[in-house]
């Protein structure tokens, strides 16, 4: 609630200041979803990040006020000082400092104890705090389809985390614009996942089979891997790696693949070739492949080729399923 002194002075609340953030950085995503400005993207994931800094530390407020400072010695010497002025201790010149997005979430974890921030919640929050510091300290280089699944998860959990620590809550971040913005994300993430499972199943089927090179947009004849399934990952995060891969796989000769799959736009291929490039070595994988869910332009195989990257489309796949058996499989199934 923003609370009114006078007419040159007002008060935004914790509360108030952390959901205004997430509300803003979920708009702010929105136009990042259509637009090419790597920068709304950036806003989004820091309002993103802020709102749920303030949020987690109101959680800690709520338990006790002295939760939030880094340093409890040097917080209640400056309360002493403060208290001798008569005004907050945050109106000091140098006021003690709080704690960071990350220890506020170890905080709540450890002295509030909420079952709902699950070991899943804690590791979408955490990937969410490591795209802010790439965002904020380094290179843009963020992957929008990365911050769709993020987002997607942790809608719920994290909302009904605050709501059972802090009743209301809820109601004040589910605004019939926010909610709409929310269910497009969702929905976003949800096709995505299907056409990562719809890849995922046709890589279990490879097991050498030759196929045309046109298929991976390689010039020559190829030879699939063999890949046994339990050698083929989902959601694969290398060690001493941020790069969290689609499917990654490793065949019978030890050679490991980096696999994306990709629901986008086409002006935005050359963006998405030159991340996986980057992944590629981040996973110290062999080979990348991106599958997009629509058609290939030739200049899209071109730059693929250039940069030693295969690539495949809707059509491609569709190829693909018949020559590794799987529509066979699948058909047998139904009947």
């Amino acid at each position: 609630m923003l609370k009114i002194k006078d007419s040159s002075k007002f008060t935004i609340s914790l509360l108030d200041n952390g959901t205004h953030s997430l509300r803003r950085g979920i708009e702010a995503f929105d136009k990042a979803r259509h637009s090419r400005d790597p920068m709304l993207l950036k806003d989004g994931i820091m309002f993103l990040h802020h709102g749920i800094e303030l949020m987690m530390k109101q959680v800690l407020v709520q338990k006790s006020p002295y939760l939030i400072f880094e340093n409890l010695h040097d917080a209640s010497e400056k309360q002493k000082v403060a208290d001798g002025k008569g005004v907050s201790i945050f109106m000091l010149d140098k006021p003690p400092r709080t704690v960071t997005y990350e220890e506020s979430i170890n905080r709540v974890e450890a002295f509030v104890k909420p079952p709902l921030l699950t070991p899943r919640l804690r590791e979408r929050l955490q990937s969410l705090n490591e795209l802010r510091n790439q965002v904020e300290h380094y290179e843009i280089t963020v992957d929008r389809d990365e911050v769709v699944k993020i987002l997607a998860e942790i809608r719920e959990p994290l909302l009904n985390l605050f709501e059972g620590e802090m009743p209301g809550t809820k109601k004040k971040l589910e605004l019939v614009k926010v909610n709409r913005i929310w269910n497009g994300i969702e929905n976003a993430a949800k096709d995505a996942m299907q056409f990562e499972n719809e890849v995922y199943d046709v890589v279990c089927f490879f097991k050498g089979q030759k196929i045309p090179g046109r298929l991976l947009s390689a010039h020559d004849p190829f030879t699939l891997p063999i890949f046994e399934r339990g050698k083929v990952k989902r959601n694969y995060r290398a060690p001493d790696s941020r790069v969290e891969l689609d499917i990654f796989a490793e065949d019978a000769t030890g050679k490991k693949w980096a696999i994306e799959t990709k629901l986008t736009a086409r002006e935005r291929h050359v963006e998405i070739i030159s991340r996986v490039k980057l992944y590629v070595a981040s996973a110290h994988a062999d080979v990348a492949w991106v599958v997009f869910s629509e058609e290939l332009s030739e200049w899209s195989r071109s730059l693929a080729r250039r940069e030693e990257i295969l690539i495949s489309g809707r059509k491609e796949l569709q190829e693909l399923k018949k020559i590794v058996g799987f529509e066979e499989r699948n058909s047998r199934k139904q009947n």
